[in-house]
């Protein structure tokens, strides 16, 4: 007591020394720290055709639907001429105003709350748009990478990455500085590169050739510098963000031609990624049948550090959409929610324009179809193509529940015979031949939003845990006359808002 205190042990005086000498040593050896990112702006509540653009949010929204929301339809936007003079294909985006973004075959529409038009961007696109960082970033069909000013719609630059770009629909993602989309298309078929340009001036910083063709591409990003993708085989990839080099890419490998699902990748916030795959082909493939109301699939999940295999469920249908993860019930746990179907085909009502009969024959048989309406299976033998959701244990596979809407007994999707004839009045497109589900969202309270090709919206929700849906008080439903694009609902404070394929509507308090 009170004398010196005792000497450190020599290990820690010895590291005490070296360890200062040892970091100026390396130093010169580390690599230098990342350059600080461009500010990028507000977090808008739906920035893009899937919502924002984090690890385990994607389709999920930290907003909850207006209460009985299928009878607040507050106002529609059938683009500037009406009904049937265009096609909406790229889905909405919402800004932290309020306004909404969203694209049709023809232009880029900016609507402020209200539905008063705000601007337009004519441009031939089938893409879904990004909204990042005060500017809108897209895509055309003439293979131009576009960024606009959000506040006026002035395009900021053009940058042409390929000669085409569609006819399906693309989707769009802004992460470290880069617009990364899928570029080098050929008409009548899918991208074959993913494409990473600057924000700030457009310049093309890498591509990427996919091993097999994208179908309705869609970057997932997940927050550690990288994301993934799925091509439309059911092969998944996991690049680097800033380089484009490939992490790991596995899942199905086979041609193009094999295989064909118009389905997307998911991550879900577990570190699993969720990739459909059809088991049928559209162009003859011997390997698997055509493709149909009645052919199956599989949706797989892998390990997002290593590309491993967790688990892989068959579905009853072939599954074309985009699974969302997300707690949908009371038991706390991640699920895995998927909406299952094929689809639809052309209307056979349209085919009667192609007939070598008399104009006037043509027109009063169109609209004969069109006034039977179901009846019509009759006149022309229609195939019904069914379709069901399911929800899976997000770690397991396990199926926790299913809910199928009634069948789409037409075959094709709702609105394309109604508004042939005025789309091609119109100059328009002459069909929408989406999927026959749209990608589905998740708001605040556990509320699945879909979309079907029969024209309605559907909203469900196991409630009370049982792992069933009861139709009475779990589903609520709109009908809107119209099939819906890929790219599904928006949920923002307050409001709800879709685009079918001929207009956009908005449900809010």
């Amino acid at each position: 007591a009170g004398g010196r205190p005792p000497l450190p042990p020599l290990p820690l005086l010895l590291s005490l020394l070296v360890s200062p000498v040892l970091s100026l040593l390396l130093l010169p050896l580390l690599p230098p720290p990342p350059l600080p990112l461009p500010d990028e702006g507000p977090e808008y509540p739906w920035p893009s055709a899937r919502g924002r653009m984090k690890p385990g949010l994607y389709s999920t929204s930290q907003h909850k639907a207006p209460k009985s929301w299928e009878k607040k339809l507050a106002w529609t936007f059938p683009g500037p001429r009406g009904s049937g003079s265009t096609v909406f294909v790229g889905g909405v985006c919402i800004d932290g105003e309020g306004n909404i973004y969203t694209a049709a075959a023809d232009a880029v529409y900016k609507l402020d709350k209200h539905g008063e038009l705000k601007w337009i961007y004519p441009v031939a696109t089938s893409t879904t748009p990004t909204i990042h960082g005060g500017a809108l970033y897209t895509t055309s069909r003439a293979g131009q990478f576009i960024k606009l000013d959000l506040q006026n719609g002035t395009q900021l630059w053009a940058t042409k990455v390929s000669d085409f770009i569609g006819p399906d629909i693309p989707g769009t993602g802004v992460s470290e500085g880069l617009f990364i989309s899928c570029s080098h298309a050929k008409q009548g078929g899918g991208s074959s590169h993913v494409t990473a340009v600057n924000t700030t001036d457009g310049a093309v910083v890498w591509a990427y050739k996919t091993e097999a063709q994208l179908w309705n591409f869609q970057p997932v990003f997940t927050g550690e510098g990288t994301f993934i993708f799925q091509d439309q085989t059911g092969g998944v990839y996991h690049l680097r963000t800033a380089t484009g080099e490939v992490l790991w890419a596995t899942g199905y490998k086979i041609g193009w031609e094999d295989s064909w699902t118009d389905g997307l990748a998911m991550l879900g916030p577990n570190r699993l990624v969720y990739v459909t795959h059809s088991e049928c082909s559209i162009s003859g493939s011997p390997r698997y049948p055509p493709c149909g109301p009645l052919t199956t699939g599989t949706i797989q999940a892998y390990h997002l550090d290593s590309g491993e295999l967790a688990w892989s469920q068959v579905t009853p249908y072939s599954p074309n959409s985009q699974p969302v993860v997300a707690k949908i019930g009371p038991g706390g746990g991640y699920s895995v929610v998927l909406p299952i179907g094929n689809p639809a085909g052309w209307p056979p009502g349209g085919q009667v324009w192609q007939w070598s009969v008399p104009l006037l024959v043509r027109i009063l048989v169109h609209y004969f179809s069109v006034w039977l309406g179901d009846w019509q299976t009759y006149l022309w033998h229609n195939t019904p193509f069914p379709s069901i959701v399911q929800a899976y244990d997000a770690e397991t596979g396990t199926k926790q529940w299913s809910w199928a809407p009634p069948p789409l007994v037409r075959g094709y999707p709702a609105g394309d015979e109604e508004l042939f004839q005025a789309r091609i009045n119109s100059g328009a497109q002459m069909v929408c031949m989406p999927n026959l589900w749209a990608s589905p969202t998740v708001d605040a309270e556990g509320t699945i939003f879909m979309a079907h090709s029969n024209g309605k919206i559907y909203a469900l929700r196991d409630a009370n845990g049982d792992g069933a849906i009861d139709p009475a008080t779990e589903v609520t439903e709109h009908a809107t006359g119209v099939a819906f694009g890929h790219a599904g609902p928006a949920v923002a404070e307050g409001m709800v808002v879709v685009a079918n394929c001929d207009r956009v509507l908005v449900f809010k308090d």
